[in-house]
């Protein structure tokens, strides 16, 4: 189970060593304790083409390729590519074309080698092909369709490391099941035997413990996980601990405070989001985590709230910078109104920030106490005041306020 990687042999560029470690991190962060088998082959040929990388997971198979460029990216199916006005590939095939190369490369292998009856699990017709970024890239995913042919945006993809994870968690074929032994019988068709793979450290305990009272499907994009959870919230007879932050995050907010879709997202991009500091101060970090809600942090955080009674708001459902004098009143009036019945039922009350939190939450929710206010756990909170956040963030002040 969980995810195991193998490298063929070493790359030639230091740039692609280094991709990879990194690739290898954050997939182990991500996959490294769930059920869900996931392998990563480096350096790997298939009739003649040589891959940097391939990626399988139950639900897909991508071929991805690096690049060590950063900046605003401009792609073509027959042009060259460029990037802030540099020609990535100069002289050579552009990287849509040397990937869809090595896709059919792959499928060409697949089809000769595949035991009879693969179509019954897998079209290899949908795998994919991704086109990996080292440094961060500019480029809106929603031009594929714009940039390439409609056949093509269907399965040639592109991001930076940044967005790895979410991205091939978006990935999908409704005709690739490769469970069990399907995985193995894939790879071992591309000449990788996996007893090659090195897997990631999963311990026996942590793979018995911690069965869910209620299983839930994050996966589906169907499945609105905010109102599913403050749903759940609210049919609780009582909160122990509610936590109120300020607003959601700039980017990759699920709805849920503090939450992300994500581990890589939650717990190892920089500059370190709130949610991270937040739950490493209550004696949670990224190990941790994995145990309680091994899938992703939105298990978490459901789990965090059914079993122990901790929940997270924000007094405002909209970012707070991006509103005039007058939605703030509204938002927080708004916000106000769908927290209400939540925070009533708590126990204790912490408010994150002295400011804007403190504020909102003494103006909108009359007659209601809170138990502590601490500063905010954002970076411009720490930079605003350094002594304060690290007294505060750095030696697990929520944990030990359970403890009082």
């Amino acid at each position: 189970m969980a995810f195991k990687s193998f490298l063929n042999f070493k790359y030639s560029n230091t740039h692609e060593n280094r991709i990879w470690n990194k690739l290898v991190h954050v997939l182990q962060a991500e996959y490294g304790s769930i059920d869900e088998e996931v392998y990563l082959v480096g350096n790997l040929l298939a009739d003649g083409k040589e891959l940097d990388a391939l990626l399988v997971k139950e639900d897909a198979v991508i071929v991805i390729d690096f690049k060590d460029y950063g900046g605003t990216l401009v792609i073509s199916e027959n042009e060259p590519w460029t990037i802030s006005g540099i020609e990535i590939n100069s002289n050579r095939k552009n990287p849509f074309a040397q990937l869809s190369d090595n896709k059919y490369a792959v499928l060409a292998t697949l089809k000769k080698k595949l035991p009879s009856g693969y179509e019954s699990w897998i079209n290899i017709g949908h795998i994919n092909a991704l086109a990996l970024f080292h440094q961060s890239i500019n480029y809106d995913i929603d031009r594929l369709s714009h940039d390439l042919s409609h056949s093509a945006s269907k399965w040639f993809n592109v991001c930076d490391l940044q967005n790895f994870i979410m991205h091939i968690g978006e990935i999908t074929s409704k005709q690739t099941s490769l469970r069990g032994e399907r995985a193995q019988i894939l790879l071992n068709a591309l000449g990788v035997s996996v007893d090659k793979f090195i897997k990631g450290n999963t311990s026996p305990q942590q793979q018995n413990e911690d069965k869910t009272v209620e299983v839930i499907d994050t996966s589906s994009s169907d499945v609105n996980f905010a109102e599913l959870y403050y749903k759940k919230a609210k049919k609780l007879s009582s909160i122990k601990v509610l936590i109120v932050g300020q607003d959601p995050y700039p980017s990759g907010a699920n709805g849920v405070a503090f939450c992300k879709d994500n581990y890589y997202a939650l717990y190892v991009e920089e500059p370190e989001p709130a949610g991270a500091t937040v739950l490493k101060s209550m004696g949670i970090d990224m190990e941790k985590a994995r145990k309680i809600g091994h899938k992703n942090p939105k298990v978490l955080f459901y789990e965090l709230l059914t079993k122990s009674g901790i929940c997270f708001v924000n007094v405002y459902n909209k970012l707070y910078d991006q509103l005039n004098v007058e939605d703030r009143k509204a938002v927080a009036e708004e916000t106000a109104k769908f927290n209400l019945p939540i925070v009533e039922k708590a126990e204790s009350i912490i408010l994150l920030g002295k400011g804007i939190t403190k504020t909102t939450f003494e103006n909108y929710y009359k007659g209601i106490n809170y138990s502590h206010v601490l500063i905010h756990p954002s970076l411009r909170a720490k930079e605003t005041n350094l002594s304060e956040w690290t007294e505060t963030w750095e030696n697990n002040k929520l944990e030990n306020l359970w403890i009082e």
